[in-house]
């Protein structure tokens, strides 16, 4: 990646060199990044992850179970 990028973005080459990465790479280096950010999280904070990929906490469905107009609402504002 960092010659890719040293080529392309840095510098812009005149002759662009033909792209070898390929998207396992691509993923490992993601793996990577994110094994040294919950490495480094840790000896910095005392704290840790589970993962790193967002996670729902709560019932997010809860909002649309529940009516919001109130019993005596007038009648044009409970109509679509």
């Amino acid at each position: 990646m960092k010659r890719y990028v040293d080529q392309h973005v840095a510098h812009a080459d005149a002759v662009p060199a033909e792209v070898t990465l390929t998207l396992d790479e691509v993923h490992a280096a993601i793996d990577v990044i994110g094994d040294l950010h919950k490495k480094y999280w840790n000896l910095l904070t005392a704290g840790s992850y589970v993962q790193l990929e967002a996670a729902i906490q709560h019932n997010w469905k809860a909002a649309f179970q529940v009516s919001r107009m109130r019993a005596d609402a007038p009648d044009d504002l409970r109509r679509p």
